[in-house]
């Protein structure tokens, strides 16, 4: 195989391999492959899940707990997100967390109510990522968590059209060569 041919074989290869970010809760990252867990007495629950939007409410009971809703990341990259934490509880009791690696590595959006902002981070495949919202006791009402503009990394195919034009690349190489 020529240069030129390895080339093209590798470019071909490449694009086959290559992530790109999901811009919503779709394909892979639909709500119906992400697990929702409770733990340490949570009785929270997914308020709503649609393509652009997830809202879960944490634990209204007076024993508190947590509520986990994740997924393993599909490819390399950025997962990123918009969000927006409310709660009627005073500061420091319930919080809004997003998790990456385990269920025990998450990160404190807010425990402020009305607190909103963005989170951008680089996770790799089959890495775990998701959100948490914990609640101290419940006596106020469950601490919501509030979704947007999701974003994650998917391993991308490319289009036939895409795969075409170079297969066609390849096969003239291939016959310019074979005809020296």
């Amino acid at each position: 195989m020529n240069r030129t041919s390895l080339v093209l074989a590798l470019s071909v290869l490449t694009l086959a391999g290559s992530a790109v970010a999901s811009a919503n809760f779709t394909g892979y990252y639909d709500h119906a492959n992400w697990t929702f867990e409770q733990l340490a007495g949570g009785d929270g629950h997914v308020v709503s899940a649609d393509a652009d939007t997830l809202v879960l409410l944490g634990d209204e009971s007076d024993t508190g707990g947590d509520d986990y809703y994740w997924i393993n990341a599909e490819a390399d990259g950025n997962f990123s997100f918009d969000w927006l934490y409310n709660c009627d509880d005073d500061p420091g009791f319930d919080g809004g967390y997003y998790v990456v690696d385990s269920l025990g590595n998450f990160t404190l959006l807010s425990d402020t109510d009305g607190d909103s902002g963005h989170v951008d981070v680089a996770v790799t495949a089959g890495q775990l990522i998701g959100f948490n919202v914990y609640s101290f006791d419940g006596f106020f009402g469950g601490p919501m968590l509030t979704i947007t503009n999701f974003s994650a990394p998917v391993n991308s195919v490319p289009e036939p059209a895409t795969m075409a034009v170079l297969g066609l690349g390849l096969a003239a190489v291939a016959r310019r060569r074979n005809r020296k």
